[in-house]
């Protein structure tokens, strides 16, 4: 699946389903997702335009904490949501 050029829409489902699925308990929920892979570009997809935007960004700048979770197969806490 990773090498398949599905790929993309395959996460922008499981993005929306998740978005969905979780919106039912917490209201208005966007869901990204990002593939890094090894070799070739990273596959982004989200649920809808703000969470699009936050994957490409965050993807862009590799201190982000998404990235910096990937990279270092751990857990990264982010305190101010704000910036």
């Amino acid at each position: 699946m990773l090498n398949s050029t599905a790929l993309p829409g395959f996460l922008e489902n499981l993005a929306v389903f998740c978005a969905d699925e979780l919106s039912r308990f917490s209201g208005d929920v966007s869901c990204g997702i990002t593939v890094l892979r090894p070799s070739g570009a990273p596959v982004m997809s989200g649920s809808d335009q703000r969470s699009r935007t936050l994957e490409d960004s965050q993807t862009r700048y590799r201190e982000r904490p998404e990235v910096l979770a990937s990279l270092e197969v751990g857990i990264v806490t982010v305190t101010d949501l704000r910036s």
